[in-house]
């Protein structure tokens, strides 16, 4: 029993790990979309800031997707 409790927390420190890397990730490119749709908004692209608002909109469901895992 004390070598499956050994390999569970193991198993467990490996998921925490990928979930943080995904999370990462996630941040980066859900800073990528929001400074695309300030530039777009700069210039005056309605239809391309409109696209990036929903681009940070999809990464931060995946965001939340990942944290309520």
């Amino acid at each position: 029993m004390l070598l499956v409790t050994f390999w569970h927390r193991y198993c467990l420190k490996d998921i925490n790990h990928l979930k943080l890397n995904k999370m990462k990730e996630l941040i980066k490119q859900y800073e990528t979309a929001k400074n695309k749709a300030k530039m777009y908004m700069k210039n005056g692209q309605i239809n391309a800031y409109f696209e990036a608002l929903l681009e940070m909109n999809k990464y931060k469901r995946m965001m939340v997707a990942v944290v309520a895992n």
